[in-house]
């Protein structure tokens, strides 16, 4: 995948665009539970072999999107990220249910929540849209 590729790919992100809150992922837990994937080839979907162009990772409500590729902002941010679905709502006190009950449509890594509050204040109001055109490709 090119550099161009990619650009293309944050410039004209689809349009399926789904708004709600984010929380996060304690600092070095999101991480992990990549390493763990990669480790164990532990994925609902392949990443693409660009997925190291993400800027983060994220959980989503969505299982079916584990090892896709996603693109996230606060709302009224002027860019699009990229971020690498490594996770997704599961059971337990903080799972899928309370994800739903409190409208949270992500979990995002510490490092990229914590970039993103210091910028766009808490609570974190962000939208986030499907697959890139070049995921869709590529499976």
């Amino acid at each position: 995948m090119t550099v161009a590729l990619i650009a293309m790919a944050l410039l004209s992100p689809p349009s399926d665009t789904t708004t709600g809150w984010a929380s996060a992922y304690a600092p070095g837990v999101m991480e992990g539970v990549v390493d763990y994937r990669f480790e164990q080839n532990w994925w609902r979907n392949s990443p693409p072999d660009y997925w190291r162009a993400a800027v983060g990772y994220v959980a989503t409500t969505d299982c079916a999107q584990v090892g896709r590729l996603i693109h996230a902002r606060p709302v009224d941010a002027p860019v699009w990220s990229l971020l690498l679905v490594a996770d997704c709502g599961g059971r337990g006190e903080y799972g899928l249910d309370w994800m739903l009950r409190n409208n949270i449509i992500a979990e995002l890594d510490a490092a990229t929540f914590d970039r993103w509050t210091a910028s766009y204040g808490r609570p974190l109001k962000i939208e986030i849209r499907g697959e890139t055109q070049y995921d869709q490709l590529s499976h």
